[in-house]
């Protein structure tokens, strides 16, 4: 038994899953082309882990502990998203709750390539990401924040709507530290996007989001996860993000409906929709439809100029 990459399999696991079966394990360890018994597992955990095995599951360490949670809590506080995982009790009962939504589904297995990566840089990338990447380079803006953002986005520590806002204001300047009532230099007003260019790249910010694997979906990309589940289980739905958009929603419902979304007053969210399995889509707004901007005109004549 090769020791040292079970534990990093155990590692991979609680990144990707949280808690998960033994069986998981051992396939993450067969990626490699060999195989590990549970004899050999609950020996292993038996040595001294951070995580916890009892034979079916194998479970973040929960700390009890003073010193180990403040330990833990400045962790996540510094950055580590994954380290709420051996605080939090609450999270982990709503990890059993989402991850039965996809109880008829697999776990999601990595080669050992992925694991490797996951491992070594905080991430997993895919060609939403890497496209991603080009497209954030092509406005003069660093990616590298993706690969910060990525556990958060996997770890569900950031929702959609955060989200989609640390994509896009990382492309472009900020007015941060101007005096009130300047205006930005002709040079950065310049980058500031327009309604349309921010219309044009939700659909690339959101493949990148739907490539992020999912703690809370067994450890599933929300795109790949759509095309496995049922066909029409569920609506999609759109999330108001300001009261007047609530207002100019819910005149737009019945068109809404008609086109197959659902409207959850209850979040915010003015860019996108999330479908029944966590996925995120587009609705595009129709030249006749209100304005999402809340003005009350008609989309035509307000932002879609």
């Amino acid at each position: 038994m090769d020791k040292a990459w079970l534990d990093t399999c155990i590692t991979a696991g609680e990144f990707l899953y949280g808690e998960y079966p033994i069986t998981v394990l051992q396939e993450l360890y067969a990626t490699k082309g060999e195989k590990v018994t549970t004899e050999q597992i609950m020996e292993f955990f038996d040595s001294g882990s951070m995580m916890v095995c009892d034979g079916e599951t194998v479970s973040p360490l929960i700390a009890t502990t003073d010193p180990m949670l403040g330990m833990f809590k400045e962790a996540d506080k510094n950055g580590n998203p994954y380290a709420s995982l051996h605080f939090d009790l609450d999270e982990l009962q709503v990890l059993r709750k989402e991850n039965s939504v996809i109880e008829d589904q697999p776990y999601w297995i990595p080669t050992a390539k992925q694991i490797e990566e996951l491992m070594e840089s905080g991430y997993i990338s895919s060609s939403a990401m890497t496209a991603l990447e080009a497209k954030i380079k092509s406005v003069g803006a660093d990616p590298a924040y993706l690969k910060d953002l990525w556990p958060r986005l996997s770890t569900g520590k950031i929702e959609m709507m955060e989200g989609i806002n640390a994509v896009i204001s990382g492309m472009y300047p900020k007015s941060v530290g101007l005096e009130e009532g300047k205006e930005l230099p002709p040079e950065m007003l310049a980058k500031v996007p327009t309604i349309q260019s921010l219309n044009a790249m939700m659909p690339m910010v959101n493949a990148f989001l739907n490539s992020v694997n999912n703690r809370n979906r067994k450890g599933w990309p929300p795109a790949e996860l759509a095309k496995k589940m049922p066909k029409h289980r569920g609506m999609p739905t759109i999330m108001p993000g300001s009261a007047a958009f609530a207002k100019t929603l819910k005149e737009a419902e019945p068109q809404l409906r008609a086109m197959g979304a659902n409207v959850d007053y209850s979040s915010i969210d003015s860019f996108a929709t999330v479908g029944p399995y966590g996925e995120r889509r587009v609705v595009k707004v129709g030249r006749n439809d209100p304005c999402p901007c809340g003005s009350g005109k008609k989309y035509k004549h307000c932002h879609g100029k």
